[in-house]
Formats: C-alpha cells, sequence, structure tokens
C-alpha cells in the first residue's frame, strides 16, 4: 500500500541523498531504530546500499522517517505518524517511550485473583 505520492517519496530520497553527501566525514555505519507508538520494535545496522531502499519501504508504510549524524553514524528514526516522536536522546539510547514492562505489570496486577 502506498501512502506516499511518488513526488514526496522522490523528494524524501533527494533529502536523504543531500544530507549523508554533506556528512562532515565519511560514514562509518547506518543505525536504524524503529519505534511503535510506545517501544522499540527494532534497533539494528542497516548497510549503507540497502538505506535508500529501507526509506522506501518505511516512507510507503505512511511513517515518519528523519535521519541524523552523530559520531560518523547514520541514525534513522522510524515512527508511526499517530503516535509520538521520539527524541533522539531516545534514538541513541535506544530506550522504549514508555516503561512497558511497568504498564504489564501494573495491567496483570489488577486483572488476577488475590
Amino acid at each position: 500500500m502506498m501512502h506516499a505520492s511518488r513526488s514526496d517519496l522522490d523528494a524524501k530520497l533527494v533529502s536523504l541523498r543531500q544530507f549523508v553527501a554533506s556528512c562532515p566525514s565519511p560514514l562509518r555505519g547506518v543505525r536504524l531504530v524503529e519505534f511503535s507508538p510506545a517501544q522499540i520494535l527494532e534497533a539494528t545496522d542497516v548497510p549503507l546500499q540497502d538505506v535508500e531502499g529501507r526509506v522506501t519501504l518505511f516512507v510507503c508504510k505512511g511513517l515518519l522517517v528523519d535521519w541524523v549524524y552523530r559520531n560518523q553514524l547514520l541514525y534513522l528514526r522510524v515512527s508511526e505518524r499517530s503516535g509520538p516522536v521520539p527524541s533522539w536522546e531516545r534514538v541513541f539510547a535506544e530506550e522504549d517511550l514508555a516503561d512497558v514492562k511497568a504498564i504489564l505489570r501494573a495491567t496483570d496486577a489488577g486483572d488476577g485473583p488475590p
């Protein structure tokens, strides 16, 4: 399913290429961190040659994709449009947006017999 127009996708890819070309030093790698509204779905290294394909896939799925350069790494932040946009600090630390385990414990604590 295509959630982005072809011109929007093309503009996003051109922006990505320009950003990568403007990095102050060569990239050592790419780190992809994908979030659901509350937690990290994926945090993985991506080969540079696969970045445009990944960005295309996420944009076509209607997800938000942003990037930043830090310590010779390109970080890709992927999140749902309906959820909060994680801070870059959370991306770098690869932290969930909420303490999912605590939420589940609290939910389980109220559901069971005494």
